[in-house]
């Protein structure tokens, strides 16, 4: 997905987005950042010599220490001054830096960054003729020239909940006596007459593999219910009612992107 836009909620302040999840405040930048030298400048530079271009760059997705003091005002305007603050955890797909071309933008450095805060990344590329012309366009603040891609993933699980509730009286002996295999046979044939009925609710995209793994899970817990307690005997109604949920893992990856002309004034 092309930046954070509607896949993550909360609300966004200078840039970051601010969420509350399992009883945590988390943040995300919604762009690469800028590495800052020790006057507060983007580490940017360029150098020509013999018809090339040699660029680095530096980028990261820590906010500025005025940035999370932000953030924290907010955490303790919404949740009090007790309330925790966290990097959201995330997971570096891809980190690379890119100049712009007739068609889009091409891959002209790549870096490793850490899956921790601040995920920095040093990009240096030797760039020649257009590339070149472009890039340093994209450093005197035109925009569309040159930019900064971080490729991360979020942790996310899908959920799927599958109940089973029916009357089985029809489909028993009535002797008060049942095993686990009578207990499934009794409980798939009221399913088919339709004395027993499935509900399933799962989350969008779920997969089919899911949704079969909590329909095993509830028929298993009917059987284990039915044969613990066994049936209300001759005379009496027996029901069952059976309910389990599941989760699947869901990374949801987020292309994050920062035009360079942004970070030096331009743009």
């Amino acid at each position: 997905m092309n930046g954070i836009g509607t896949a993550l909620p909360g609300r966004t302040i200078a840039g970051v987005r601010l969420w509350a999840e399992d009883g945590a405040w988390l943040y995300l930048a919604e762009q690469p950042l800028p590495l800052l030298d020790a006057n507060g400048r983007p580490q940017v530079s360029a150098l020509e010599a013999a018809g090339m271009t040699m660029l680095s760059v530096g980028a990261s997705l820590q906010p500025t220490e005025a940035t999370m003091a932000l953030l924290q005002q907010e955490v303790a305007q919404l949740a009090g001054p007790a309330a925790e603050l966290h990097p959201a955890a995330l997971t570096m797909r891809h980190a690379a830096l890119e100049v712009a071309e007739a068609e889009g933008f091409a891959e002209i450095a790549t870096a490793r960054a850490s899956d921790l805060p601040p995920q920095a990344a040093a990009f240096s590329a030797v760039l020649r003729d257009s590339r070149a012309a472009t890039a340093l366009a994209g450093l005197r603040g035109e925009a569309g020239r040159l930019r900064v891609l971080y490729r991360v993933a979020l942790p996310r699980r899908r959920a799927a909940t599958a109940a089973l509730a029916g009357d089985l009286t029809n489909h028993l002996d009535g002797t008060g006596q049942i095993d686990a295999a009578g207990a499934e046979a009794a409980i798939r044939c009221a399913i088919e007459t339709g004395d027993a009925k499935w509900s399933e609710q799962a989350d969008p995209g779920a997969s089919e593999e899911l949704r079969r793994t909590v329909r095993s899970a509830a028929m298993a817990q009917a059987v284990q219910s039915l044969a613990r307690t066994g049936t209300a005997g001759p005379g009496a109604r027996t029901t069952v009612q059976a309910e389990a949920t599941r989760t699947e893992a869901a990374p949801l990856t987020l292309e994050l992107t920062a035009d360079l002309a942004g970070w030096l004034g331009g743009g």
